[in-house]
């Protein structure tokens, strides 16, 4: 991505996105966080409170093995005992 200031980022990165498409620091061609955190608030601001891959991930795991008992309940389940007479 390169550099915020595209004068910058010719001088740093000159293959950088900002270096080859920028026009100027206002009009720099991309929006990218400085860190992780900013990213995360940037994201939560435009799409909302969104699951991370690792949470999601987690969660289809935690439904997958919930499933997984009922089906193995289901299967445990034994018929009724009939009462025969002697």
């Amino acid at each position: 991505m390169g550099p915020t200031d595209p004068n910058k980022a010719k001088e740093a990165s000159p293959e950088s996105l900002r270096a080859r498409f920028a026009a100027d620091i206002l009009h720099n061609s991309v929006h990218g966080s400085s860190n992780e955190q900013h990213a995360e608030e940037k994201i939560r601001f435009i799409f909302g409170d969104i699951s991370t891959d690792a949470e999601l991930t987690s969660n289809m795991e935690k439904e997958k093995n919930c499933s997984s008992s009922r089906d193995l309940s289901s299967l445990l389940r034994v018929a009724p005992k009939v009462n025969q007479s002697p």
